[in-house]
């Protein structure tokens, strides 16, 4: 499947495979060659990042909680200004948590600050919206980073 297709379906965002793409052996930037799933059902989840799941409250009965990590996208912003990206198709039986880390070392400056707003897309699917503000006085390069708690 090439980049317009991926695009043309919410799977690729900016250059970079979304989780779904990702899934089907595309590296970020690249296209996956195979056909995506067409529900969430077909999806056979393996580790994002290559890690292990996370084995959480052991003992307490709550059980195994596979959490699966990733980039979705990097971007720069300038001093002083926010920039807004959105991530689409991310099915919504997913329980998905963002959030935003500066690749800009600056030791003693709190860089940036963000937050996040969901669209309901359809029944299936969600829509994520991730601004980032740059507080400081100088260029900041971002990474967009996901956590899937439920994988």
């Amino acid at each position: 499947m090439g980049r317009r297709a991926l695009l043309g379906r919410g799977l690729l965002l900016t250059g970079v495979a979304s989780p779904l793409a990702v899934l089907f052996g595309a590296k970020p930037g690249e296209a996956a060659e195979q056909s995506a799933p067409t529900s969430p059902a077909e999806v056979a989840m393996p580790s994002l990042d290559g890690g292990p799941a996370l084995a959480v409250g052991s003992g307490s009965g709550v059980g195994t909680l596979a959490v699966r990590t990733g980039v979705q996208f990097t971007g720069t912003v300038a001093a002083g200004q926010s920039n807004r990206w959105f991530t689409f198709n991310w099915p919504a039986g997913w329980h998905v948590i963002w959030y935003a880390v500066s690749t800009t070392p600056r030791s003693g400056v709190i860089q940036i600050e963000s937050s996040y707003a969901v669209e309901r897309a359809s029944t299936g699917f969600i829509t994520y919206w991730i601004t980032i503000r740059n507080l400081s006085d100088g260029d900041v390069d971002v990474e967009g980073r996901f956590a899937v708690l439920n994988q």
